[in-house]
């Protein structure tokens, strides 16, 4: 805390009592009581130092509000701002809902690479080509491993050169196709 002049009041009181000749000495309440105002004068400059900054940018609805009332005010508006920006970003963050209107999917529903509706199933107890295929019709394969990881790797490739006669629990069997449109 820095030290300020005294008021000119109390200044002038001072010197006033050190003046007058035979004034008596303080009694220790009188001093005590001194000190006490000493504190609570400093405490008050210190305030008053802090607080400039209110005066200084004192807005015109502020006018005739007390010092600690501004502040209280602004406190409160930043305060709101800050909920408010948290609130915007937590609605930020969080994920987007499903449209009421969406569709939603049937758990037994098999998984495609696409949504085209082209892909046809394989029976699980077909170990050749299926008949409606010819050797040389191009297809996309979709196999067990990929529809389950759901992660599909394009290839086409004619009939004859997938492996349809694989068994019916393996990785790489054929579950669907889809002939490749020339």
């Amino acid at each position: 805390m820095t030290q300020k002049r005294k008021p000119a009041a109390i200044q002038a009181a001072d010197e006033l009592c050190e003046s007058i000749p035979g004034y008596p000495e303080p009694t220790r309440l009188e001093l005590a009581a001194a000190d006490i105002l000493r504190t609570q004068y400093a405490a008050l400059q210190e305030w008053m130092d802090k607080t400039l900054w209110v005066e200084e940018t004192l807005q015109l609805k502020e006018l005739g509000m007390h010092y600690a009332d501004i502040m209280r005010t602004r406190l409160d508006a930043r305060d709101a701002r800050i909920a408010e920006l948290e609130a915007e970003l937590a609605a930020a963050k969080a994920p987007a809902p499903i449209p009421s209107n969406s569709v939603e999917l049937d758990p037994s529903t098999p998984w495609y690479p696409d949504d085209s509706g082209e892909w046809v199933e394989v029976p699980e107890d077909l170990m050749e080509m299926p008949s409606a295929l010819s050797p040389e019709t191009r297809i996309e394969g979709l196999t067990r491993d990929e529809r389950e990881g759901e992660l599909y790797t394009y290839c086409n490739a004619h009939a004859k050169h997938w492996p349809w006669f694989l068994e019916s629990h393996s990785d790489n069997r054929i579950v669907a196709y889809k002939v490749v449109k020339p």
